[in-house]
Order: C-alpha cells, then sequence, then structure tokens
C-alpha cells in the first residue's frame, strides 16, 4: 500500500476497526515488555517498533502510550547496544513528557534517568553522574528516599561515581541500595540481586576481591534461580565472578572455562558483534593470557578490540580499557613495541574521558613506565616520568599489587 492510499484508508476506516488496532498497539508493546525480561531482545525491538508505528498514526507522539512505548524501545536499543538510536529515542520521550507533564514529574524524572543510564552506556560519565544526581534529589524531596524509584536513582548514581574513580562514595549508595531493597523486596528479588552485583563490581574495583567474589556467587546463584541458566543477566553474572577470579589469580582453568560459556551463549543471544560478547572475548582473552596461552588470548584480544571500535566511540573507555588490555598481552608474548604502542593509545584515550588522576589511568601509566623501564627506554621512560610525577607516586599508594607485566 502506497502513502497516500494509506492516509485514505486511515481517514475513513471505521470506528471499531480503531479500538482494534488500539488495542493491537497495547498488546504488542505489552508483549515486546516480556520479550525483554526473557532477554529476546530482537522480538521485543521488532513489536515495539510497530506498536510505535501505529500509535503515531492513532494518537501521535504525545500520547502518553506512544510515548511509553518509545521508552521502552529506547531501552531495548541500549541494551542491544544501539546506543546512538537509543539516546535518540529517549529525547524524543523527555520532550514530549516535559510538554504534557512539567520537568518535575515523575514520569518525567524516569525518562530523564534512561537518558542518564544511556550516556552513561556510551562512556559520558560526568555528564551521567550530573543527570543521575538532578534525577535522585529531585525524587528524594517529591517521593523520599526509600522509594524504589529514589532507589533506583541511587544507584544509577553509584554507577557513575564508580565509573569516575570515587569508589568509596559509590560503595556507600550501593550499600544503601542493597538494604532497602531487601527490606522491600526480598533477598531473591531481581533488583535486589542487581543490587548485589552492582556493589560486588564496585568492591571489585577497589580490589576488595574476597567480599566482591562472596556476592557475585550469591548473585549468580539467585539469577540461577529465578532466571535461568542462559539469561543475559545470569551470563553477566558469570562474567562478573571469571573477572574477580581471574584478579585473584584463582584457578586460570576454571576462569577460561566461565568465560568460554558466557562467550558461547552470548553469540547465540545477543550476536557475535554485541559489545557484551566482544567483552566476554576480551575476558577469555584476558584470563588465556594469565592462564598462559599468551598467543591464543592476544588474538581474541585483538579481535574484541575490532569489534569495540566498530561499535563504539573510538574513544570510548571499553575501547581504551581492550587497548590497555591488549597491551599487557602483548607484554606476555614478548612484543614490547607492539606494547608500547598500545599503551600510548590508551592514555590518550583515558586522559580524554576519564583525566589523569582516575585510578585507570594511573594504573595503565604506571604499567607503561615499568614497560619502559624493562625495555630499557629511558629517554622515553624520563619523559613519561616527568609528565606524570604525581600520577606515578599515586599508582604505588592505590593500584593493585601486581606484579609488573602481568594483568590486572
Amino acid at each position: 500500500m502506497d502513502s497516500a492510499a494509506s492516509l485514505h484508508y486511515e481517514a475513513t476506516e471505521s470506528e471499531p476497526m480503531q479500538v482494534v488496532q488500539t488495542a493491537r498497539a497495547a498488546l504488542l508493546s505489552c508483549t515486546a515488555w516480556f520479550y525483554r525480561h526473557s532477554g529476546s531482545y530482537n522480538q521485543a525491538a521488532t513489536f515495539l517498533e510497530e506498536a510505535i508505528r501505529i500509535q503515531k498514526a492513532r494518537k501521535g507522539v504525545t500520547d502518553i502510550e506512544t510515548i511509553a512505548s518509545i521508552e521502552r524501545l529506547a531501552e531495548v536499543q541500549r541494551i542491544m547496544a544501539h546506543y546512538a538510536e537509543a539516546q535518540k529515542l529517549i529525547e524524543e520521550a523527555v520532550e514530549a513528557k516535559k510538554k504534557i507533564l512539567g520537568s518535575h514529574d515523575p514520569g518525567t524524572l524516569t525518562s530523564i534517568s534512561s537518558q542518564g543510564v544511556i550516556l552513561q552506556a556510551r562512556g559520558h560519565h560526568a555528564a551521567a553522574a550530573d543527570v543521575h544526581n538532578q534525577v535522585f534529589e529531585s525524587r528524594r524531596a517529591i517521593l523520599g528516599l526509600a522509594h524504589p524509584d529514589t532507589l533506583m536513582s541511587m544507584s544509577n548514581r553509584a554507577v557513575s561515581l564508580r565509573s569516575l574513580g570515587q569508589f568509596k562514595e559509590a560503595e556507600a549508595l550501593q550499600r544503601t541500595v542493597l538494604r532497602e531493597r531487601t527490606l522491600l523486596f526480598g533477598e531473591n528479588d531481581p533488583l535486589t540481586l542487581t543490587s548485589k552485583s552492582n556493589l560486588a563490581y564496585v568492591l571489585q574495583s577497589n580490589s576488595q576481591y574476597a567480599e566482591a567474589e562472596a556476592l557475585h556467587r550469591e548473585t549468580l546463584r539467585g539469577r540461577q534461580q529465578i532466571l535461568n541458566e542462559n539469561h543475559p543477566q545470569t551470563l553477566m553474572s558469570m562474567h562478573n565472578l571469571a573477572e574477580c577470579l581471574r584478579q585473584q589469580d584463582k584457578d586460570p582453568e576454571q576462569v577460561i572455562e566461565l568465560h568460554q560459556g558466557v562467550v558461547r551463549q552470548r553469540q547465540l543471544a545477543l550476536g557475535a558483534q554485541h559489545v557484551q560478547t566482544l567483552e566476554s572475548i576480551q575476558g577469555l582473552g584476558r584470563a588465556m593470557c594469565r592462564g598462559g596461552k599468551p598467543e591464543e588470548g592476544r588474538q581474541q584480544i585483538e579481535g574484541a578490540l575490532s569489534g569495540l571500535q566498530q561499535a563504539l566511540d573510538s574513544s570510548h573507555p571499553k575501547v581504551m580499557l581492550c587497548m590497555d588490555t591488549l597491551a599487557q598481552c602483548c607484554e606476555e608474548c614478548g612484543d614490547r613495541m607492539a606494547a608500547k604502542s598500545y599503551y600510548e593509545q590508551a592514555l590518550a584515550g583515558y586522559e580524554a574521558r576519564l583525566g589523569k588522576k582516575h585510578p585507570t589511568y594511573m594504573a595503565c601509566h604506571q604499567r607503561y613506565v615499568e614497560l619502559l623501564k624493562r625495555a630499557q627506554d629511558v629517554a622515553h621512560c624520563d619523559r613519561a616520568i616527568e609528565r606524570e610525577p604525581r600520577v606515578t607516586l599515586a599508582v604505588t599508594r592505590i593500584a593493585s599489587p601486581v606484579p609488573a607485566g602481568t594483568l590486572v
């Protein structure tokens, strides 16, 4: 049917048909949300796109049901790592809600919060933190501190703070969220399990591995019970546990097996080029390097880096982290020239996105200096130390006590 015929059809169809189409759109949107929570993201996106097409034709973009479907599609696109499309959709939803509800309505705040989550996913951590702070303060004033939406904002704020290297502040917030969600929902509610996972990740980032490992194991058991073995959130818990074990130098073979299982299932569920799949491949490569298979590990990490560079902004922190990881693996392979090049690219990216005082930048810089020392590259080493004297000293206090040249 061409566009003119379509317009004529819509203008002349009967009222009962309009009711049927409206009901169909609502059913599509609700069914899509079921698919989203079961991990079937492509199916969810297809249903939501059709629902939005019908809803926009019937009621326009400022109808609350249309906006709800747009927000749902934005979240699905974010999960699928289609960040530019997700941001475009959520901006459309935010503007529509501001017009019909106002800037401080709880519904508008939900959309703004989603905007912050997408900024975080795109690696814009400072901007995301600003958005989450704004939403948290508004929700606390309107809804109270213990309201589920306020706790969600507190958790999002903590995630941004962790990404900015503010581990203690993030830990305190995540502990509060976990305590309140446990009281509200119980130990094994999906939101409570998400809080356990978030707290574990903060602790792991700050080298508090024993407690982090225990929380990762609790989260994995809970998700295996209430979701299933291959649900994306269960796979995330497996990935996180594998990384925590690797950072403690525990059972390299088990770490490799865990990562292989996650890679296999993510390839099936999300596709080979999804960001989470690529992160799992990177984790597998890192585990292989640590487990005495550096050449195999390097191949895995190089493949992950190529995919991440295509999927994300070239200066995204995840791309820089993969370069940093590849540099360490190149050291394990004895290829110091390649390692030096990757370290320099990672440092430039970290500096641009995170700043020189961020723990990730400082740890990478320390590894770079140690590489130059081992290579007896005195001139480059002296210049690196001269440029970053305070940074280098700081790293000796905060970086994990891992021997130079090993993967962290």
